[in-house]
């Protein structure tokens, strides 16, 4: 189902259908060893990283997650495990990874756990899981937690109101001083959203629907929302995603294509548009943001860069001998990984600098 990076390249943990999780590390010789294989009675949904890459969350349709904790010894161990009512559907930590949210189908309440002085994980808040919510996240900075729903009737939050039938939603919420969570957006959408994200500096939020369209809201400076952009495409839009300085967006589409966008005096306007032989799967930005990485059905994934002029184009292609799910960069773009429909996840090294970083200037291009 998936195959991430740990955020230092040290280590990767995919996430399978056959109920395993499993952890890989990098040795001296760059080969790739298994560390431990986290067993779960049902399919592993998720598998994540901690930000500092020291503990990896699992989620399983077996109604629990798991925490696994990197030792001294280089050794992986089991560290708490998280119970819900119903299957789980995700499992996300904080950005300072003191924190695990899990997401559960349908009518069980997510609930948030952090982690004590002695290493145990405690309960700590839950929010009502009112809008059979499928993910939850938290922002950067920790103020807010992002959840995707199907909302009821009659919302106030709605943004517009509901005039048909009961819209999906990505809702947002606030930590108040008493350290309850409570609702300070709904962001109305009338198909089903299959992704939502903050941009690194918690400002921006990017949705995207099963149908074809992607909604840019922005954070004022009284603390409320407004919308900023739609961006639309001529099929299911399957990704939206922020570069790490949040002036660049990169959204990916069953209609082939992958449009990117680049913030300029707070407008967002369309850079490039890449094309696939077939439905593009995913498109993420390299940690640098000069770079996408594409997967597609047609079996294959692109990195596609930014040249000095701004432009962008294709400047490598990786094949599989079925459809790409996922593909992604290492955090210091060295390595590429990519899961495939074919049973195989592949790590492929970058020898050589790809460009230089992102631009720092406010508004550029």
């Amino acid at each position: 189902n998936s195959a991430t990076f740990s955020p230092d390249c040290n280590h990767l943990v995919t996430a399978s259908d056959d109920h395993k999780a499993k952890i890989y590390g990098h040795s001296a010789d760059g080969s790739w060893k298994e560390k431990v294989t986290i067993t779960h009675d049902h399919v592993v949904s998720s598998a994540a990283f901690s930000p500092d890459g020291t503990l990896v969350v699992t989620a399983s349709y077996d109604h629990t997650a798991k925490i696994y904790g990197l030792e001294a010894n280089g050794s992986w161990v089991p560290k708490a495990r998280i119970s819900h009512e119903i299957w789980i559907l995700s499992a996300t930590f904080s950005a300072d990874g003191r924190y695990v949210i899990t997401t559960p189908g349908r009518a069980d309440k997510l609930k948030i756990h952090g982690q004590e002085d002695d290493g145990s994980w405690l309960e700590t808040g839950s929010i009502p899981n009112d809008s059979h919510v499928t993910f939850a996240a938290f922002s950067p900075d920790g103020a807010h937690v992002l959840t995707i729903g199907k909302m009821p009737e009659n919302d106030p939050l709605m943004f517009p109101p509901p005039s048909l039938d009961p819209p999906y939603t990505v809702k947002i919420y606030g930590q108040k001083a008493d350290g309850f969570w409570e609702p300070k957006l709904g962001i109305h959408h009338f198909s089903e959203v299959i992704s939502a994200s903050f941009s690194p500096d918690s400002s921006h939020i990017v949705t995207a629907t099963i149908r074809d369209t992607v909604k840019v809201f922005s954070q004022k400076g009284d603390g409320s929302w407004e919308p900023k952009a739609i961006i639309c495409h001529e099929d299911l839009v399957t990704s939206a995603t922020f570069s790490a300085s949040g002036r660049h967006l990169v959204t990916a589409s069953f209609d082939k294509t992958v449009k990117i966008y680049g913030l300029k005096d707070g407008v967002w306007k369309e850079k490039a548009t890449i094309a696939h032989d077939g439905e593009v799967n995913s498109a993420v930005f390299s940690a640098d943001g000069r770079h996408v990485m594409t997967a597609s059905v047609d079996k294959t994934a692109k990195i596609i860069g930014q040249q000095i002029d701004g432009s962008w184009v294709v400047k490598a292609s990786f094949s599989h001998q079925d459809e790409v799910s996922s593909a992604t960069f290492s955090a210091d773009c060295c390595h590429v990984v990519t899961a495939s429909q074919d049973g195989v996840a592949k790590i492929t090294e970058i020898r050589g600098a790809l460009v230089s970083p992102e631009p720092a200037q406010a508004g550029s291009d």
